[in-house]
């Protein structure tokens, strides 16, 4: 997309050069293809700002889904009877833990009370597993 971009700003530039040099003496010619030559350009870098902010939530909700669909085969107990939204919880509330500055111990027992379901605790080992498993995703 930057080279789409990037190739899309030099071709507006030749083109206001291109312009400017075949007008004698309009600069109103040449200010309004200079203008157009910036609209376009702003109109390509908006367009290409919308498709990498449009791909960047995909691999969001691949992560998460992903993350959601681990959960339920890998802890079946833990995940009976919880959305997905639930879940999602787990792995959204974590990354925040973990952006926050939270401790490696702090993280893992905010998860260990996160994944909690009726009273099954998660083990020792599945938190250690969980926070393994989230970090590399936030």
């Amino acid at each position: 997309m930057r080279i789409a971009a990037a190739a899309f700003a030099a071709s507006a530039t030749a083109l206001v050069l291109f312009v400017s040099g075949c007008s004698d003496d309009e600069p109103t010619a040449q200010e309004a293809a200079a203008s157009s030559a910036e609209a376009a350009i702003s109109s390509a870098q908006s367009t290409a700002q919308s498709l990498q902010d449009k791909a960047g939530e995909m691999w969001d909700d691949a992560k998460v889904s992903g993350f959601v669909t681990v959960y339920r085969a890998t802890y079946s107990t833990l995940a009976e009877g919880k959305s997905d939204e639930e879940i999602k919880a787990i792995l959204v509330d974590t990354c925040g833990d973990i952006s926050d500055g939270k401790s490696e111990a702090e993280v893992k027992e905010e998860i260990s009370k996160r994944a909690e379901n009726n009273g099954d605790k998660p083990s020792d080992m599945q938190v250690n597993t969980m926070y393994i498993a989230i970090k590399p995703l936030c």
